[in-house]
C-alpha cells in the first residue's frame, strides 16, 4: 500500500464497524483457505518437479507448470487478503492487490490485476520515469523492456528471473504490436 493512501487512515481516529469486521473476517479466512489449502497442498505436487529435472513424462511437467501457476496465484493472492482481513477490522482500508489475473484477455490487462501494488509502483517509479507511453514506439518498446527486467531482477538476482522479466516485457511489446495491427485493420477499408 502507498504511504499517501495508508498512512493518513493510521493517523485518524477510526470508528470500527461490525460490517468492516464482518468483512475483515472473511477476507482473512479467503485468505487463509487460499494460502493453507491450496498454495501449500499445490506445492507437494508442484516442487518435486521443479526441484529435479528427473524422468517425469511430459503430462506431469505440464500439470506441474499449471500446478504453479494455481500455487503462486494462492500464495500471493492468501496473503494479501489476510493482509486486507487484518487491517480492515483495525479500520484500514487496503487496496485489492488481485483482481482475478487469470481471466484477463492479454497480458497488458493480466498485469493491470496481478499484484497490484507492486506493478503500480514498477509503472510509477521505473516506467513513467522513462517516459513511458508518451514516447515513439521504439522508446515505449524500451521502457517496457526495462521496466520488466528491473522486475525481474527485483525478484532474484538470478538468469532465471532476467530472463522471466525479458519474456514478459517482450510479451507486452508484442500485445502493444497485435493491438496496433488491431487498429489499422479496423480503421483501414
Amino acid at each position: 500500500e502507498r504511504g499517501t493512501r495508508l498512512l493518513p487512515q493510521i493517523l485518524k481516529p477510526r470508528t470500527l464497524t461490525p460490517e468492516m469486521v464482518r468483512q475483515g473476517i472473511y477476507f482473512f479466512v479467503w485468505g487463509l483457505f487460499l494460502k493453507v489449502f491450496i498454495a501449500d497442498n499445490m506445492a507437494d505436487f508442484v516442487d518435486p518437479v521443479f526441484a529435479d529435472a528427473g524422468p517425469y513424462e511430459g503430462g506431469r511437467v505440464l500439470l506441474a507448470v499449471l500446478g504453479f501457476s494455481f500455487q503462486i496465484y494462492c500464495d500471493f493472492a492468501g496473503y494479501s487478503f489476510l493482509a486486507i482481513g487484518l487491517a480492515r477490522v483495525m479500520g484500514i482500508d487496503l487496496m485489492e492487490n488481485f483482481r482475478r489475473p487469470y481471466f484477463s484477455r492479454n497480458i497488458a490487462e493480466f498485469w493491470r490485476r496481478w499484484h497490484i501494488s507492486l506493478s503500480t509502483w514498477f509503472r510509477d517509479y521505473v516506467y513513467i520515469p522513462l517516459g513511458g507511453s508518451r514516447v515513439g514506439s521504439i522508446k515505449l518498446w524500451r521502457n517496457l523492456l526495462i521496466t520488466f527486467v528491473v522486475s525481474g531482477l527485483w525478484h532474484g538476482a538470478a538468469w532465471t528471473f532476467l530472463i522471466w522479466g525479458m519474456l514478459h516485457g517482450l510479451g507486452l511489446i508484442a500485445n502493444r504490436g497485435l493491438d496496433q495491427v488491431a487498429w489499422w485493420r479496423d480503421r483501414c477499408p
